[in-house]
């Protein structure tokens, strides 16, 4: 392993694409060119061009550090450009009730989805809607993102959570999930469009690590890999193991 660069100070960092944002001493940099006093999480990025969001603004980075307006709303908490006519704009409205509103970039109103649901995007086509509560928070749907129509919705077994996010590999909806003991893992590949179950393969978490552990995923050859006392490359798009040792 050869330590390419290394940050002194580093608070939090994030990857977007291949902008590597960070802060360090109360400053925010953008490939180590200094941004100013945000929060990493304020930046975003559409089609390689990075995004900045501010009191109900959200701006187009240029060489990392100019700031061109965009897009303005009144009173929200974020705005990001989700796909390449359409705007989500969203307001906490309160603890339990959040506020997601679909615009296209003339501000015409697509649709809207205001409850207890979390809104998430899984491409440019889909997104997933979740509740954030107690109840029916082991299954998710996945609506049109350009008129909000559910499309299909998927329950996962009882006792499993989601871990992390979803994640698309060409036509396969993928995630992981754990059950409440954190004793199986669960691994499952959807179909995007029809939400049938492409795989799914259960493995119980063991110190002998029979499971998998592949967190990096190489869009290259659109594979998983994983290094530690078992070295696996996984197929999402499968869910087979095509190496381990």
């Amino acid at each position: 392993m050869k330590l390419i660069s290394k940050i002194d100070n580093c608070a939090d960092c994030i990857l977007l694409e291949s902008n590597l944002v960070f802060e360090s001493k109360g400053s925010v940099y953008i490939n180590n060119k200094e941004f100013g006093s945000c929060s990493i999480y304020d930046i975003s990025i559409y089609n390689s061009i990075l995004y900045f969001y501010k009191e109900s603004e959200l701006f187009e980075i240029v060489n990392n550090s100019e700031l061109i307006r965009k897009f303005h709303f009144e009173n929200v908490n974020n705005i990001s450009i989700v796909s390449k006519n359409t705007l989500e704009v969203y307001k906490r409205i309160s603890r339990k009730e959040l506020e997601y509103i679909f615009y296209d970039f003339n501000y015409k109103k697509l649709w809207e989805n205001i409850g207890d649901e979390s809104v998430d995007i899984v491409n440019e086509n889909y997104v997933k809607l979740r509740g954030r509560l107690e109840v029916d928070i082991n299954s998710f749907t996945i609506r049109n993102i350009n008129d909000g129509l559910p499309i299909w919705k998927y329950s996962l077994p009882d006792g499993f959570n989601i871990y992390l996010k979803l994640n698309t590999i060409d036509n396969i909806l993928f995630f992981t999930a754990y059950d409440s003991n954190n004793r199986y893992q669960l691994l499952t590949g959807l179909d995007i469009e029809t939400g049938a179950i492409v795989w799914q393969n259960c493995y119980e978490v063991t110190s002998e690590h029979k499971f998998i552990s592949a967190p990096a995923f190489n869009k290259n050859d659109q594979l998983y890999y994983g290094i530690g006392s078992v070295y696996q490359v996984f197929n999402p798009k499968t869910g087979e193991i095509v190496l381990e040792k």
